[in-house]
């Protein structure tokens, strides 16, 4: 893909106001006003790695391809620097070791279940290309490998099974989901604290308040002041 202008006055507020020159990009950085408030600065990183990111699923400790990978690969080494410094700003656990790739790339990586859920709870995707895992993932709890764009959304229509593209003994059933199943189990009997949840569903209260974040976003539950007003209360809206 190429871009063009036309207009001189366009071409060189990008390369002399936002630092973005022509050519090669090998001393690249993120513009300084892009990185004066938080909306900026999740809103670039969506653009990065729409554009230039990857999402994968891993298969690890013999399972299946469960395991969340997002990376980024630049030839620009301050470009990948200053990623990795706004992914912690936001609270991301990002790796100190930034590695360099034989054909002169720089590579970084957030990995985990963790570090996925923070992605799509403060920056997510736009791009086809990662939603399509996004919604197999949420679906099935397992992404197939080596699947295209197509394949993906036959296997989201159901028009392809998953069975066809990956065999059925490599799935295993979404954490999350069965958390949340649990979640709304209990709640349909009372309302309930988040510490009440974390003892019926025998998990700390980070997990807990994770599977209340995801089911609020789903319009599935709400928290109400409890009568104390001194502790949340949740309840299936």
């Amino acid at each position: 893909m190429s871009l063009s202008f036309c207009s001189k006055e366009i071409a060189n507020f990008k390369e002399k106001m936002l630092n973005l020159p022509s050519g090669k990009k090998a001393e690249i950085e993120i513009p300084a006003c892009m990185l004066r408030s938080r909306r900026f600065v999740t809103g670039v990183l969506r653009g990065l790695f729409d554009g230039d990111g990857s999402l994968s699923f891993k298969s690890k400790w013999g399972l299946g391809h469960t395991y969340p990978v997002l990376s980024y690969t630049s030839i620009s080494e301050p470009l990948i620097r200053q990623l990795q410094e706004q992914l912690r700003k936001l609270g991301f656990t990002v790796p100190k070791k930034l590695e360099e790739r034989e054909n002169g790339t720089f590579y970084m990586w957030l990995n985990g279940d963790r570090n996925y859920e923070k992605w799509m709870n403060t920056i997510g995707f736009n791009n086809p290309k990662h939603l399509t895992k996004v919604v197999l993932y949420e679906k099935f709890g397992v992404v197939p490998p080596m699947t295209g764009l197509r394949e993906r959304v036959k296997l989201i229509l159901r028009t392809v099974e998953l069975s066809e593209l990956y065999p059925l003994s490599e799935v295993r059933l979404n954490k999350n989901r069965i958390l949340e199943k649990k979640v709304l189990q209990n709640l349909e009997h009372e309302e309930s604290y988040i510490s009440e949840l974390a003892r019926y569903c025998s998990v700390d209260r980070r997990r807990i308040s994770g599977a209340f974040r995801r089911l609020s976003k789903m319009g599935l539950v709400e928290c109400v002041q409890a009568k104390n007003g001194l502790k949340s209360i949740y309840r299936i809206t």
